[in-house]
């Protein structure tokens, strides 16, 4: 998990949605762009089932306790690197030293 993380911070760019404005910044600096004051926020996959019907929400499914164990440990290597990646974007804003 160290090494994934790892790979994580070794990315150019890493977004998470729940920090958009941050991970959009990053990304900017990223690249060597200043960021931009402001960037519109638009959730444009509302209509992508009428586009394409493969966009169409999967059913739930019901998770008894032995899908529940055969998920455990991918669910938890998931959490792992996807809290590297929302802590990414004030990490590296950190390390330009801006508060």
């Amino acid at each position: 998990m160290r090494l994934a993380s790892k790979r994580v911070r070794g990315l150019d760019g890493v977004g998470a949605l729940e920090q958009m404005r941050g991970s959009i910044e990053s990304i900017f600096f990223g690249l060597g762009f200043e960021p931009s004051a402001l960037i519109p926020s638009a959730n444009k996959t509302d209509g992508n089932a009428k586009i394409d019907r493969r966009f169409t929400p999967a059913p739930p499914v019901n998770i008894d306790a032995e899908l529940d164990e055969a998920l455990r440990d991918l669910v938890r290597y998931g959490d792992v690197i996807c809290a590297a990646a929302r802590n990414e974007p004030s990490r590296r804003k950190a390390k330009r030293g801006q508060k």
